[in-house]
């Protein structure tokens, strides 16, 4: 179910279905258990954000998502921000395998403070996660978890 979900969004050329209840949709219909829903959830947000600023401050990197046209966290967030002059910019490079389009998908995601979203989104649901995380993984070794939350790799360029 995931996956439909995530090929019908890659075909909207016009980005409509890029909201956050989507994206929200296309994660939660990914995981094949319940149990497995924060950690996979988390991963996702991760490696969106990673896959556009890589795990240093020097280490920029174009992002595949970007270029296949993919429903991320990082391009819903930014959607929700851009002006209608950046909005058609953003229309007309994302999805595109085009490194001068990939790099203004960056810019954009620069300007309308994407990164520092979410430097704010984790930290503010740290403290949740962590409670999540005693209550979610019963059975399962809570120091995997802990370990992925408190990678330094999280931290925003």
């Amino acid at each position: 179910m995931g996956q439909i979900l995530e090929y019908e969004t890659r075909s909207d050329p016009t980005l409509s279905l890029f909201t956050m209840e989507r994206y929200s949709a296309i994660t939660k219909y990914s995981i094949s258990q319940i149990h497995f829903q924060l950690p996979v959830l988390l991963a996702m947000i991760l490696k969106d954000f990673l896959d556009c600023y890589g795990s240093s401050e020097n280490s920029l990197k174009p992002s595949t998502g970007i270029e296949e046209g993919k429903c991320t966290w990082m391009s819903v967030v930014a959607l929700q921000r851009v002006s209608d002059t950046q909005k058609k910019i953003f229309i007309d490079c994302y999805g595109k395998k085009d490194e001068k389009k990939v790099a203004s998908v960056m810019e954009i995601y620069r300007l309308v403070g994407v990164t520092s979203t979410y430097k704010r989104f984790q930290e503010m649901n740290n403290e949740l996660l962590l409670t999540q995380i005693q209550q979610v993984s019963r059975g399962l070794p809570h120091k995997l978890f802990l370990r992925f939350l408190n990678n330094p790799n999280r931290s925003t360029p």
